[in-house]
């Protein structure tokens, strides 16, 4: 009887083996760094790579609880080279992910996207992407799970919209990448 007691009390207390390490309520250690563009409440693109670094650049603004900085991004033709992305090393085959980003179209055409892309190369894996035209500050968030191939690699990449006639860009901020579940056990580092 006591036994029993003892087992209720510790799922209901959430103690027990399964229990995560991190404390209770506690939001998931993102796998990117700098995804806010900003350190000491300086901007800073560091960690991030670009297509044309010219068409990249720190802007005073961003969404409530998330700093002072964000990432402007301006199309430059179709396809663009306004885009940035970095490479995500700490995954495995099997993890459940999530990107998720704070989007901002600048008016009048503007359009930002973010994308987890999967494969041997960042241009030719598969692309899971979502994109907003809002000019309000948008989270969008996309889920994916790491293939089994252990030479597979992961990137997150933010763009702004293609674009051949005017002058089209997005502002992005709260870039996170969280696991959603532990890898296998056994699972080999993915590349």
């Amino acid at each position: 009887m006591f036994a029993r007691l003892l087992i209720v009390l510790m799922s209901l207390s959430g103690f027990g083996c399964d229990a995560p390490t991190s404390p209770r309520g506690a939001a998931p250690e993102s796998l990117i760094q700098n995804g806010t563009f900003e350190r000491y409440g300086r901007p800073t693109l560091a960690e991030w790579r670009f297509g044309n670094r010219d068409l990249a650049s720190p802007v005073h603004s961003a969404p409530p609880g998330h700093g002072e900085w964000s990432l402007r991004l301006d199309a430059d033709w179709a396809p663009t080279l306004g885009f940035a992305y970095v490479s995500v090393p700490d995954v495995h085959p099997g993890d459940s992910l999530r990107l998720s980003a704070f989007v901002r179209a600048l008016p009048p055409d503007g359009c930002g996207g973010i994308s987890l892309v999967m494969g041997r190369s960042l241009w030719a894996g598969r692309v899971y992407g979502k994109g907003t035209v809002d000019t309000t500050w948008t989270l969008l968030s996309v889920e994916a799970v790491v293939s089994d191939d252990p030479a597979d690699s992961v990137w997150v990449v933010l763009s702004s919209p293609h674009t051949e006639v005017t002058a089209r860009s997005g502002l992005f901020d709260g870039v996170e990448l969280t696991r959603l579940a532990p890898p296998p056990l056994g699972a080999t580092r993915a590349r």
